[in-house]
């Protein structure tokens, strides 16, 4: 049985920020080596017609992809380079999987793929991006302020 380990969450970040009233406030987990999260758009993120606007769909993507790079590296990441395909139409309304994983990865850089998923299977978009790690000093003080769930400890521990 795989282990699943909560991720922690910001104040303000627009997709994982809990205090943010226009954010998405996504909880993040890692099982498996990939990155997850569940999220069900409202029609407050659709850009027409009931269908999910396409900045939200790549951010999805985004933030879930740099959760699998800071994974594998340790350390708080920045998006260099993304890419999206967008497969299909996201109807508002519908719950969506969101996962990611690192495919390869040196100090200084992190390749990471991820996709967009319904929960019937059906995919709706594919990404793959670059991921550039910040400073261990850097790292720390971003983590200092991150909010991990209760017994949680941080996921950029040397020894993760």
């Amino acid at each position: 049985m795989s282990e699943r380990r909560a991720l922690p969450v910001s104040s303000v970040c627009f997709v994982c920020g809990m205090d943010n009233p226009a954010g998405l406030r996504l909880k993040f987990y890692m099982e498996d080596g990939k990155a997850h999260a569940r999220f069900t758009p409202s029609r407050y993120q659709a850009g027409f017609r009931d269908v999910v606007h396409g900045g939200v769909v790549t951010a999805l993507l985004d933030e879930t992809m740099g959760w699998a790079a800071a994974n594998q590296l340790r350390r708080i990441c920045m998006t260099g380079e993304l890419t999206v395909r967008f497969v299909a139409s996201v109807p508002v309304g519908t719950m969506l999987d969101v996962s990611a994983w690192s495919t390869r990865s040196s100090r200084h850089l992190c390749y990471t793929a991820g996709e967009l998923r319904g929960q019937d299977g059906t995919l709706y978009a594919k990404a793959t991006g670059k991921f550039v790690p910040l400073s261990k000093e850097e790292t720390d003080y971003i983590d200092a302020r991150l909010i991990y769930s209760e017994g949680e400890t941080s996921i950029f521990a040397e020894d993760g």
